[in-house]
Parts: C-alpha cells; sequence; structure tokens
C-alpha cells in the first residue's frame, strides 16, 4: 500500500513538474516584446524539448538516478530535431541489446504511462538496433524518423551505433532511391496542403514554403551530403552565411507562429485560418494603419519568409536532383557574355551585369527566346544584383525595349513574367508593382496575393492568345485575336492592382496615377500611354456593369458604350475584365459570362451601327420586332396582335427581350386563363442555369413569393426581371440554377415549385415557416473575412428606377427577406441582379413607387434603409448618392 502511494506521489510531482515547466514557457512566449518575437521560435521549441527530456530522464530513472544498461532511450521525429511546439508529438525509441527486453519493457511503462497522462500525442517503439535497421531498410518512412534520432538517456553506445550504421550503410546504400522518395513525398504533400505558398490559409507545418520545406531541405542534405543541420550547410558551402543567417530566421518565425496557434486552440492546430490570422498579426506586434490591415502587414511578412523557404527548397532540389549537365554537351556562346548548354542558361561571372545593368533583363529575354532554363548560380546572381537597379536604369531607352519586347513577341510570357517576380527582379525594375508582393487581401474573395494574382491575368489572357480556350470561349478568342497592342494589355493586366493599399482614394485611381509615372519612365505616351491609362482606371466597369446593371437597357448600355469610347478598347476591357475575374477565386461562372458576353454584343452593335449615344426610336424597334415574332410564330401570333400586346407592356420591354423570348412569353400569356397563372421554365444547360417565366395576376408580395418558393426548394436566384402589363398582369422573368448548374434533370422539382407558388398565393402554404425550418438545418459554414452589411442607394444610374444595392451574408432566403422588407412599403422591384461571391450577397433591385417614379423622398429612403438593415448582418453602413 505504501509503495502504490509513493508511486501515485512520485508521479503527481513529476505530472506538476512538466506542467509548471509548460506553463513557464508559454508565459515566456507571451512575454516577448514584439521586435524579439521573430527570433523567440527556436528558442522556444529548444526550451519545451529540453522539458521533455527532463521529464522522460526522470520517468525512466531508478531511485538511484540510473537507467539499467543495455537500454538507452532516442528522440526521433520533430521531437528528436528539437522542434517541439506546445501540442507536437513526442516520438520516443526505447532502444535495447538483445536479452535486455524485460528492461526496456519496465522503461517503456516508466515512460510512456506519465506522457500519455499528460494527454501528450506519443509515438513509441521498443526495439533491438537489429530491428531499427531492417525496418528502416525496407521503410523510407521509418528512416526518415530514424535519421532524426537523438540521444535522450540511457546507454549512448548503442544510440551512436544507430546513427552510424543509418548514415554510413542504409542511406548511403539507397540515396538516389531516398531523395526519389522524398522529392515525391513533397509534391504529393503540396498537392494536399497546398501548392503555393500564397494561399489565403496556409497551414505552416505542411504547405509550401512551410516547416516541413525545411525538415525536407535537411533530409536531402543528409542523403546527399551527409549533414544534419543548416550550419552544416554553411560549413559545405551549400549555403552563404547570409541564407543560413535568414533560412534560422525563417525556421524560428514559422516555429512562433505555429506555437501560437497551439496556444490558442489548446491543441494541435497547423492551419492559419482566418479566424486566428488577426490575434496571430497582433500577437506579432501589428496594428491597423489607414493603409493596411494589421493582419495584411502580418500576412505580408509571412509570405516573403514562406517563398525564401520554398526558394531554397527548390535550390537544394536543383542540386540533388537537378538535371545534370551530358559529358561532352555542345556549350553555345550567346551575344553580352552568355552560354546555353543542354537547355540551361548561364553567364561568365557577376562583371557581366556590373559594366552592363542592361543584361539584367536580357537575361529573360534569352530565356524565353531559348526556352532554357536558368543555371542556379545565374540565379542567384540575379537576385543579388536586381537590388542595383536604379532610376537611371529604369529610364534607360534600351531596358525599357527589352521589357516591352518580351511582352509583344515572347513565347512564354506569363512563365518569364513569374520568374521575373520569383526572383525579386520586377520589383526592383517597377517599384509600384514591388509594392503589392506578397500584398494580401483579408478576403475569401482574392485566394492569392495582389502580384500573384495580376500574374495569373497574364496567364489567363497568354491562353486566350494562344487559342488554348478558343472551345470554351470562341468569342473572347476572337476579341483577343483583334487586340493589336498585346504588350499594352499585358501592361493592364501586371499594373491594374498596384495602386491597392494606397490610403485615402480608391485602387484603381491610385493604379492610374501610378501608371501614369511608369508611362512616362518606360518612354510609353500617345495613344498607348492612353489606352493603358483607361484600361487601368476602368478595370471594374464592365464587371461592375455587367452584373448589377440592366444589360438590356439600351440606355444604360449607350452611357457604358460612350465611357468607352471605341472597339478597340471594349475588345481590351472584354478581355482583361473575363481575366480579372478568372483570376480572383471560385468566383467565375458561365452566368457572369454570360452577362458579359451580352453586354459586349450590346455595345459592339452600337459602334457597329454608328449611333453611340443615339438610340433606335419605339415605333421602329416596334415594327421590326412585331414582324419578327409573326414569322418565328408561324403565323399562330400576327403582327397586330403582338402590337396590341406590346402597347400593354412598358416601354423597357421592347428593348429588353428579344423578339424570340416575346414571342415565348405572349405563348405563355395565351396559356394562362384569366384570373389563373401560367409558368414555364426553359433549361440553359450548357451556361449552367435555368429561365422560369410567371404570368398572372399582379399582386401583393407576389415577388417575395416567387423569392421564397425558389428559396425554399433549394433554389438560387441569379436575376430576377419584372414586367407589368397596363391590365394589371405582371411577367415575372427569375434565372436560376441549383449548386450553380441547371436543375434539367430534376422534373420533380418543377411541379413542386409550381405547386408551392400556387399554395403559397393562396395562403395553404406559410413561405416563411418553411424558410425558417430550412436556415435553421442549414449546414455549418466556415468564417471567412467579409465585407460590412451595407445599403446603397444610387438615384443617378439608371433613368426609371432607383438602384438599391444590399450587401449581406449569405444565407437561405436572405432574397426573400430583403424583397419582403421592399414590398412591405409598397414599393415595386421591376429588375434585379443577384452576385454571391465568398459567403455574401451583392444584390441589386431597380425599386419604383406606384406610378412606376423613383424612390427620391429622403424619408422614404431612411426608413427603407433602416429596415434592410434590420434583416441583414451586423456592422451596417449605408450610402446614399
Amino acid at each position: 500500500m505504501a509503495t502504490g502511494t509513493t508511486d501515485k506521489t512520485a508521479a503527481e510531482k513529476l505530472a506538476k513538474f512538466y506542467r509548471r515547466g509548460a506553463k513557464s514557457i508559454e508565459k515566456k512566449h507571451f512575454s516577448f516584446a514584439p521586435r524579439n518575437r521573430m527570433s523567440a521560435g527556436i528558442e522556444l521549441a529548444r526550451e519545451r524539448t529540453a522539458l521533455v527530456d527532463s521529464f522522460i530522464k526522470k520517468a525512466a530513472a531508478d531511485s538511484k538516478g540510473k537507467i539499467p544498461e543495455g537500454v538507452s532511450l532516442v528522440a526521433l521525429g520533430g521531437y528528436g530535431r528539437r522542434e517541439m511546439c506546445p501540442f507536437s508529438d513526442v516520438d520516443i525509441l526505447v532502444l535495447h541489446k538483445p536479452g535486455f527486453e524485460d528492461a526496456a519493457a519496465q522503461i517503456g511503462e516508466k515512460v510512456f504511462y506519465p506522457l500519455w497522462d499528460l494527454k501528450l500525442d506519443l509515438g513509441h517503439a521498443v526495439r533491438t538496433l537489429d530491428d531499427c535497421v531492417d525496418l528502416c531498410s525496407r521503410d523510407f518512412v521509418s528512416l526518415t524518423s530514424h535519421l532524426d534520432n537523438r540521444y535522450i538517456a540511457g546507454d549512448r553506445e548503442q544510440c551512436e551505433n544507430l546513427e552510424r550504421i543509418l548514415s554510413a550503410e542504409i542511406v548511403s546504400s539507397c540515396s538516389a532511391r531516398f531523395i526519389d522518395e522524398k522529392l515525391a513525398e513533397a509534391f504529393e504533400r503540396r498537392k494536399k496542403f497546398g501548392s503555393s505558398v500564397w494561399m489565403l490559409e496556409p497551414n505552416v507545418k505542411e504547405a509550401e514554403g512551410a516547416l516541413r520545406d525545411l525538415n525536407t531541405i535537411l533530409w536531402l542534405g543528409q542523403a546527399k551530403y551527409k549533414i544534419k543541420t543548416f550550419d552544416d550547410l554553411l560549413a559545405e558551402g551549400i549555403l552563404s552565411e547570409k541564407e543560413a543567417r535568414l533560412t534560422n530566421r525563417c525556421m524560428s518565425f514559422l516555429f512562433l507562429v505555429r506555437s501560437h496557434l497551439h496556444y490558442l486552440t489548446g491543441r494541435r492546430q497547423d492551419k492559419l485560418t482566418f479566424d486566428f490570422q488577426d490575434s496571430v498579426a497582433r500577437f506579432f506586434g501589428h496594428a491597423d494603419s489607414s493603409s493596411m490591415k494589421a493582419v495584411e502587414k502580418f500576412m505580408r511578412i509571412y509570405y516573403l519568409r514562406a517563398g525564401f523557404v520554398s526558394e531554397q527548397f527548390q535550390r537544394m532540389v536543383d542540386k540533388v536532383a537537378g538535371k545534370p549537365v551530358r559529358c561532352g554537351a555542345r556549350i553555345r556562346h550567346l551575344e553580352n557574355g552568355f552560354t546555353i548548354s543542354d537547355g540551361v542558361l548561364s553567364v561568365k561571372g557577376k562583371n557581366v551585369f556590373r559594366e552592363t545593368p542592361v543584361n539584367l533583363i536580357r537575361v529573360f529575354e534569352y530565356v524565353d527566346r531559348h526556352d532554357a532554363e536558368m543555371s542556379p548560380y545565374l540565379r542567384g546572381l540575379i537576385r543579388e544584383q536586381s537590388p542595383r537597379i536604379d532610376e537611371k536604369t529604369r529610364k534607360d531607352p534600351e531596358f525599357n525595349r527589352v521589357f516591352i519586347g518580351i511582352l509583344k513577341n515572347g513565347k512564354n510570357v506569363y512563365k518569364t513574367l513569374s520568374l521575373m517576380n520569383r526572383l525579386r527582379f520586377l520589383a526592383h525594375y517597377i517599384p509600384e508593382f514591388g509594392r503589392i508582393v506578397c500584398m494580401m487581401q483579408h478576403n475569401a474573395y482574392h485566394l492569392y496575393t495582389v502580384d500573384i494574382h495580376s500574374l495569373f491575368l497574364v496567364k489567363e489572357v497568354e491562353e486566350l492568345f494562344k487559342y488554348k480556350r478558343e472551345e470554351e470561349f470562341p468569342l473572347l478568342t476572337k476579341a483577343a485575336e483583334s487586340v493589336v497592342s498585346r504588350d499594352i494589355l499585358y501592361l493592364a493586366c501586371l499594373f491594374h492592382d498596384i495602386g491597392k493599399g494606397v490610403s485615402g482614394t480608391r485602387h484603381e485611381i491610385a493604379s492610374r496615377d501610378m501608371v501614369r509615372k511608369i508611362n512616362r519612365r518606360m518612354g510609353l505616351s500617345g495613344r498607348n500611354a492612353e489606352v493603358l491609362e483607361f484600361l487601368v482606371e476602368n478595370h471594374q466597369v464592365m464587371s461592375d456593369f455587367s452584373q448589377k446593371q440592366d444589360t438590356n437597357d439600351i440606355e444604360l448600355v449607350s452611357k457604358f458604350a460612350r465611357t468607352v469610347g471605341d472597339e478597340e478598347r471594349l475588345a481590351l476591357l472584354y478581355v482583361l475584365t473575363f481575366a480579372d475575374l478568372r483570376s480572383v477565386g471560385d468566383v467565375w461562372n458561365n452566368w457572369k459570362g454570360m452577362l458579359l458576353r451580352r453586354l459586349f454584343f450590346s455595345a459592339s452593335r452600337i459602334f457597329e451601327s454608328g449611333r453611340v449615344g443615339q438610340l433606335r426610336s419605339f415605333d421602329t424597334r416596334k415594327k421590326m420586332v412585331c414582324s419578327e415574332i409573326a414569322r418565328v410564330s408561324e403565323g399562330m401570333i400576327s403582327e397586330r396582335e403582338a402590337a396590341r400586346i406590346i402597347k400593354t407592356m412598358p416601354e423597357s420591354y421592347l428593348f429588353s427581350h428579344s423578339p424570340l423570348d416575346m414571342e415565348r412569353h405572349f405563348r405563355l400569356m395565351k396559356s394562362g386563363r384569366s384570373g389563373s397563372i401560367a409558368t414555364q421554365v426553359i433549361h440553359h444547360e450548357k451556361e449552367g442555369f435555368d429561365e422560369f417565366t410567371f404570368w398572372g395576376k399582379d399582386r401583393k408580395k407576389l415577388f417575395r413569393t416567387l423569392c421564397g418558393a425558389m428559396s425554399a426548394n433549394g433554389l438560387d436566384i441569379m436575376s430576377v426581371r419584372a414586367e407589368c402589363s397596363s391590365n394589371g398582369n405582371v411577367l415575372d422573368i427569375l434565372y436560376v440554377s441549383k449548386l450553380g448548374k441547371s436543375a434539367s434533370d430534376d422534373p420533380g422539382l418543377w411541379k413542386k415549385l409550381n405547386d408551392d407558388i400556387k399554395n403559397a398565393l393562396s395562403e395553404k402554404l406559410d413561405l416563411e415557416a418553411v424558410l425558417k425550418r430550412r436556415e435553421k438545418n442549414s449546414s455549418y459554414r466556415k468564417t471567412v473575412p467579409q465585407q460590412p452589411s451595407r445599403v446603397f442607394f444610387d438615384n443617378i444610374s439608371s433613368d426609371r428606377a432607383t438602384i438599391v444595392e444590399v450587401v449581406a451574408k449569405d444565407e437561405p432566403g436572405i432574397l426573400y427577406k430583403i424583397s419582403s422588407v421592399i414590398s412591405d412599403m409598397h414599393l415595386s422591384i421591376i429588375y434585379a441582379k443577384v452576385s454571391t461571391r465568398a459567403e455574401q450577397v451583392f444584390d441589386v433591385f431597380y425599386v419604383t413607387r406606384r406610378g412606376g417614379r423613383k424612390v427620391e423622398t429622403p424619408d422614404i429612403l431612411k426608413k427603407l434603409e433602416k429596415a434592410l438593415l434590420k434583416v441583414i448582418s451586423s456592422k451596417p453602413q449605408s450610402v446614399v448618392k
């Protein structure tokens, strides 16, 4: 009994020792001054490792403080590397000589159980040296873990023998296979956790540029050079002193970020999600400013450090697995001191750049022209020499001529510009672009940093130029084909967002002002400079217009055409807008493509007819439409009957629909008996949406009923058009989709939808109750950064309605709630467009009062604003234009 009590007391004392030590380290973690925190990560990881070491030694020792002969305790994996974060795994090997199995088992029990009691994640094994050798010979995962072995206590000689055999025998005999395995493993890891440094929510342990890349560098180094630390790489001349210093700084930074995530969550949390980014940023001492949020400042530092780690990883890959120069391969001497051999471009020495700075840009010209790779030595020189680019070099006509030439005639423009960016050449050559390198935008709309997003625009445009998207996007390919100044379009891609982060002005205006300076510096003038400034300043205009304005309103389209100016600018803006939408994340879809295409066609027709600002007369349009309806209906609807129906519809109806659509609408009107409703659905499978048309008597709450029925059946509304006739009926056209696709394969859904609409209108179905149940049962959505909810009134853009724009959190029935507010205020919605981005809705409504008048009374606008903000999320803002 006394022994049991003694054991329990000893265990409690041991646990208390560990918890006290862990608490002390945690306190130290939070007490470092922000300016000193960057270097604290490695120090604290070592302290946690030492704490676990002490705990294990105390647990394993007998009453005399000794460990039995023939047994040694060995740390493996991250614990072996002294990389302990608060909730890291503890991997322990009990290594014993043959015949000492009982002693090893006893030691295992004495160590493992106390660690389990502390709720630590324990990886454990009890083996002989021969067992370890056999396992590591067969399994590279086990070999990797054992390569990071470190002696803790007991028989040191056994641990030294293990190290010697692993290094001298096993790794030496299979180094090539081991390297291939590690590289394949890294490739798969990046596929799983993120194959880009610039992920919005990076995994600080497993993603590209994260801690595992640093581990892999050393594993590759052990296989190739028999080294174990970054100091060893420095001693071998593989790293320079500066690189070794920066590598250690990056490692310390990543350890600290990972540790802070563990402390914030009380568990092993390695993904730097939106939920934690702001807290981590403030822990590192960052604060919001007028130009950048604290989190954006921090994430920029993260990306810069992760980018450096990724580059060091690639350098090591080049060294251990790079393409060897074939013996006897012919060396071709290029002009200006460059050579190329076996597809690898190199240079004679540093003086090539020091004496002739323009050679810095010629490097990239040669890489593109010869489809070559840069040698590691040349890449290092570019990185080293790029900071020497000064204002004189930036204004050098020859330097700029070569750069523009790459954009005009380059075979792989995206690849070349990306290489410029990775080597930081682009940031030094164009400092305005350097501002946005690794700049994060703290929202779920942009998946990548601003510089990478801008380069992705170049990629999208280049694929159009190369006809790679002709089958998928024939009109865009044709528009790109018409572009004469490809260099100007590429520059617009690079520069459209360089004004991000400038306080006190909209980013497109700041970007335009910067472009004016760049134009002067590069020697761009005249038409080219003017077009570039226009594209940068107006790069959002076509997207905003197509998604928020009524593209069937010929007056509005005519205003848009006047803003654009001519057909060349229209084609450039169309391609740029497409590339921008495709490059921000999961934003592009066929619906948005259709809206853009429709706007492009409408504006093109205005330019082709030479009637910019001049509208076709109502009578001319009516005569043409009636004639066409009679023709396509094959006599079922005469010209006279078509004219009679058109007379009952609002004037805008004539200009908002094609004769083919009108003929279909008129058939639907004829099918509906007096007082009844008629519906029709047209499936647009290729475009990914369905067109649902309702015809019936106009009544209170009709619009909200249609919206509610759609939501209750899982349909997302993308656009709505309401056409009220003079005889009291209404034609409502709703463009909807289900999970981003047409619901053409679900006929039961459309029958139920019709039944729900009829029952709701006859008050047999309580749609509000249905939607509340659906909202309650909706699946969990992760937290993402969002714009504050806001209401925006615009009484300028449209001549016939007040435009109400609502930004709110996306949730089931949100459109029903908004339309209910508008309906309750006795206002009519004649047109609506709905856009969803990153868990938020951006809804636009064209609203009128009775009699078709705009809503211009300040008191009514204020009341509408208050009511709308009440039904949408918090942090409201409102704007009246």
